[in-house]
């Protein structure tokens, strides 16, 4: 391993000499072992916790000595970093975390990729695709242990090898959010009831509305109706609160009577599933000259057996669903909406565990939390070429570090909170999939490959294709017999991945001069990143410096370097032309964000946390360990056999 620059062990020992400070009272709880209790453990997936970020904030004081990363530090196991695999994303660093091996072994090797039958353009998914190599809940449930995931990543209950005892997955989106604008309508008439009113209007929507005011479902549409009302009885006309309601008839109840910058829970009942979604009124004036509402999103979480989901919908609510970026590139909804939903949803998951506790005899819990790379993705502006960097004469610097801060004293109280309410029994294993790097430019990787001579598109006549994932790409040749409508003879094959990672290693900063890629490799050279699935790894192999990221779409009025940025301001000054302005405003967070993952794990900020915490955890600091350590870690405080599949090893051993 390379070995640490000055500031991180200077961060190391700051924070250190903090925790010294610390009270001890908690040294002697780590230790307690009760010899008559079956240990339990519960893993909690922090995506994107990065270990530099950590380290930086317990060196501070942003997050407290009495907070629960603090805790594990002094008096559980905490590692001096954890290795990410190769690629450092979030569907293969989970499923390598939670087999203990290598992408080579599993097949995940990215968060999109080609599998034999799928043609070029069109990749298959690392959350979804069947997984080579035994999941520690496989081997828990083996060998007798009852498994909870709610939700863990790999988890979803659609097949055997994605299945726990209790399966409760992360949600799918069935009905994506909008914002609606509305304006005084004659048109409907309304029955009122008992409600005490003194001017109501009827709202129809804008002829101009980005959105319209239903839940599209594909079983069918569920429309609502808005009213503006005034409940002030003043003689004056002057509307306070939108009711929505399914009906226009408020005696037999209706959604919610929102003021500006009040949420609504709108229930629904799907094919035998309690679903849902938050409304909020965003804007209100009182003389109806600005109406609007926002719909979020609807989610429906697989999973089983059909009895605990259901008590979960019944007892814990239906899934709030997460973060809306794309409305907010669009300046639909604002920052503060965005953080409101952020928080709503992590309460959520935090209430799922609790209730998890309370289930009968399990051993092992999963769970995961998106919020720290939710913000991240948008706030982590800390390199001095990211297009925002002194936006606002820095203040827009200042107030997203502040973000990122908080989000992670968020995760950390209700870590503490969990702690705090676990059974006596049970370990703490808390880890992340990655960490994330500032990120300043896009690669329109694709675009590029098409200036070099090679054709992308259309699908029918594609030669190479870029299947991308955060700062990382597989490159496929479209081969006969190998994609479907593959084109490329299989004795040209080594042609075109000499001719490809030729003109991959030939592509510069402009700024810089130094090589956009970090990492240029054939198939047959991967081995050396453990990355080699024969199957699935791409014929070329390509990652980029920190710093930078790849876009897998094929856009040929953009230039191959594209500044990134979500903020619309900063958009429109740095895109030349308005297909750039589009590509932006589009991005994803993996794409076009201010900070981002799938790098190689070679570098510092991609690097991940491991803490352990309980009563049969020693207290101790570890050197480095690696993400496949940790299936054989749980399984060792578990008392069970590893995963079949598992090339780690435990990285301590329990104390009982």
């Amino acid at each position: 391993m390379q070995p640490k620059r000055l500031p991180y062990l200077m961060a190391r020992w700051f924070a250190a000499a903090l925790l010294c400070l610390a009270t001890k009272t908690d040294h002697a709880t780590a230790q307690t072992v009760n010899p008559k209790t079956s240990p339990k453990v519960v893993v909690v997936s922090f995506d994107a916790a990065a270990d530099w970020l950590v380290d930086e904030f317990l060196a501070r004081g942003v997050l407290p000595a009495e907070g629960a990363f603090a805790r594990m530090s002094r008096s559980g196991v905490r590692a001096e970093a954890m290795i990410p695999i190769n690629v450092a994303s979030t569907s293969p660093s989970h499923i390598a975390m939670f087999t203990g091996a290598y992408p080579e072994r599993t097949g995940i090797v990215a968060n999109t990729f080609l599998q034999p039958g799928d043609a070029v353009t069109r990749g298959s998914s690392g959350f979804d695709a069947p997984i080579k190599a035994e999941t520690l809940w496989s081997a828990a449930i083996r060998q007798g242990k009852r498994v909870i995931c709610a939700p863990a990543v790999g988890a979803d209950h659609a097949s055997p090898d994605r299945a726990a005892t209790l399966t409760f997955g992360y949600a799918r989106q069935e009905v994506s959010p909008f914002v609606v604008w509305l304006t005084p309508s004659t048109a409907a008439k309304w029955q009122y009831g008992d409600q005490k009113i003194e001017h109501a209007r009827a709202l129809a929507v804008s002829a101009n509305s980005p959105g319209q005011l239903e839940y599209k479902f594909k079983s069918g549409a569920v429309p609502l109706y808005a009213l503006a009302i005034d409940r002030s009885f003043d003689g004056k006309e002057i509307f306070d609160a939108i009711v929505l309601d399914r009906d226009r008839d408020l005696s037999n109840g209706y959604v919610g009577a929102l003021k500006e910058g009040g949420w609504a829970p709108i229930d629904f009942s799907i094919e035998g599933h309690r679903l849902g979604s938050w409304i909020r009124c965003l804007g209100l004036k009182p003389d109806l000259s600005e109406a609007v509402v926002y719909l979020g999103a609807v989610g429906l979480n697989p999973g089983g057996p059909a009895e605990y989901i259901g008590e979960i919908e019944a007892n814990i609510g239906f899934w709030p669903d997460g973060v809306d970026n794309a409305n907010q590139n669009r300046g639909l909804i604002s920052e503060q909406v965005w953080f409101e939903q952020a928080e709503r949803l992590t309460g959520y998951i935090k209430n799922l565990i609790l209730f998890n506790f309370k289930q009968p005899e399990w051993a092992l819990l999963f769970t995961y939390f998106p919020i720290l790379d939710d913000v991240e993705h948008r706030y982590l502006l800390r390199d001095s070429r990211q297009a925002d960097y002194d936006a606002e004469d820095g203040q827009r610097r200042e107030r997203y570090a502040r973000r990122v801060e908080w989000a992670y004293q968020h995760v950390d109280k209700i870590l503490k909170e969990l702690m705090d309410a676990a059974p006596p029994e049970a370990n703490f294993v808390v880890v992340s999939d990655h960490g994330m790097v500032p990120t300043h430019t896009a690669i329109m990787i694709n675009n590029f490959l098409a200036e070099s001579g090679f054709k992308v598109a259309p699908e029918d006549q594609a030669e190479v294709r870029a299947q991308v994932d955060g700062a990382s790409a597989h490159l496929y040749v479209n081969l006969a017999g190998r994609q479907k409508g593959g084109i490329i003879p299989p004795e040209k094959l080594a042609h075109y991945v000499d001719r490809i990672a030729a003109a991959c290693k030939s592509l510069r900063d402009p700024l810089t001069n130094v090589p956009a890629f970090h990492v240029v490799l054939k198939r047959s050279e991967l081995d050396q990143l453990r990355l080699n699935d024969a199957e699935r790894a791409g014929d070329v192999f390509v990652s980029a410096r920190p710093g930078w990221s790849l876009s897998a779409r094929v856009l040929p009025e953009v230039p191959v370097f594209v500044p990134t940025t979500f903020r619309s301001d900063t958009r429109q000054r740095v895109a030349v032309n308005k297909k750039v302005e589009e590509f932006l405003l589009s991005g994803g967070a993996n794409e076009t964000g201010a900070g981002v993952h799938g790098h190689v794990s070679a570098h510092r900020q991609i690097q991940a946390i491991f803490f352990a915490y309980g009563p049969n955890v020693p207290a101790r600091q570890t050197g480095q360990v690696n993400a496949v350590d940790v299936a054989p870690t749980v399984a060792s405080l578990l008392g069970i056999e590893p995963p079949r599949d598992a090339q780690g090893e435990a990285i301590f051993t329990p104390v009982y």
